[in-house]
């Protein structure tokens, strides 16, 4: 394996485990503060417990498609670009059903 790929590797799964620590942050803590958008200010959420394991949720499906990116580089390295690609997809597909879904918490 390259050195490259494997560099890539340990990225990719560092920024998976950072990922699911913050969503388990805002999820456990309701943590809501961490959370940056335009036209969403603190004081305008009904529902902070169900608002931040929402957030939370998405966060942690972020990080464990990132690990599971990393994993699937790691065996299958022939496949990184369709791999990165597909991860591409998936995190913009997983905020866009954030950013469209928070409105209901407002």
């Amino acid at each position: 394996m390259e050195a490259v790929n494997i560099l890539l590797i340990v990225m990719i799964g560092f920024s998976g485990i950072i990922a699911l620590l913050l969503g388990y942050q805002i999820k456990r803590n309701q943590s809501i503060e961490f959370i940056s958008l335009p036209n969403l200010s603190l004081e305008k959420i009904k529902d902070k417990a169900r608002f931040s394991s929402f957030a939370g949720n998405r966060t942690m499906m972020i990080g464990v498609s990132l690990i599971t990116t990393a994993v699937i580089i790691g065996l299958l390295p022939q496949f990184l670009m369709m791999t990165i690609l597909l991860l591409i997809l998936l995190i913009a597909v997983i905020s866009l059903e954030f950013i469209i879904d928070f409105k209901r918490y407002l």
